[in-house]
């Protein structure tokens, strides 16, 4: 997945789609099978799974890079690698990140996976301005209690979790343009809002929950 990032260029005015420039996640182009969110709250095995730790890093090296991000989907919840509204997810048929070079040369990519870890970076004409992203979270919902569903099928009291219970949050991720110091111009990127999750536990019934 890196390898179809790493050495690209991408002219002035041009987009990348990285649906356009990955393609359909398939076991014959050598896709496995890793965990990805399904129905907005359940983790399954699908393949190409995990493929958003490189979305998630490529949105962010683009929002240092003072690119404009064309289209760009949060997950359902945040993701654990990232601050809460500066993840991005990627889907083959409905969720792409796409991101412009606005400026007047070309810029170049670099992206590698290394001992778990995703690296990218963003070649071009240095900027006159420092940029910083920000994310906030600016409101938070506690998490629901849980739904209790009880069954025969388990010994008497032992639980499995189907869904994991989630907090809710909305996230605002603005863009600072610094000089010596000062911030010169802000403009906000996203306002993100990940609803809460309530968590479905299944529970061995003793006869009295039936």
């Amino acid at each position: 997945m890196c390898s179809a990032v790493n050495g690209l260029a991408l002219a002035p005015g041009e987009t990348l789609s990285l649906n356009e420039l990955v393609g359909e996640r398939t076991a014959e182009k050598g896709f496995l099978p890793a965990p990805a969110i399904t129905d907005g709250k359940d983790l399954t095995d699908e393949l190409g799974g995990g493929i958003c730790q490189l979305t998630g890093t490529l949105y962010n090296a683009a929002l240092l890079a003072n690119m404009e991000i064309v289209e760009r989907v949060h997950h359902s919840w945040p993701s654990d690698y990232l601050p809460v509204g500066l993840d991005a997810t990627l889907n083959w048929d409905n969720k792409d990140l796409k991101i412009k070079n606005t400026t007047q040369w070309p810029v170049y990519f670099s992206a590698r996976f290394e001992e778990h870890i995703v690296d990218v970076a963003i070649y071009g004409q240095p900027s006159e301005y420092e940029i910083e992203i920000k994310s906030e979270i600016v409101e938070e919902y506690q998490e629901p209690k849980p739904q209790v569903i009880y069954t025969d099928e388990l010994a008497v009291g032992k639980t499995v979790v189907k869904t994991k219970g989630r907090k809710g949050y909305v996230a605002e991720v603005r863009r600072n343009y610094l000089k010596d110091g000062e911030v010169i111009y802000s403009e906000e990127i996203s306002r993100d809002t990940f609803h809460e999750i309530q968590g479905v536990v299944i529970r061995g019934a003793d006869g009295k929950n039936k």
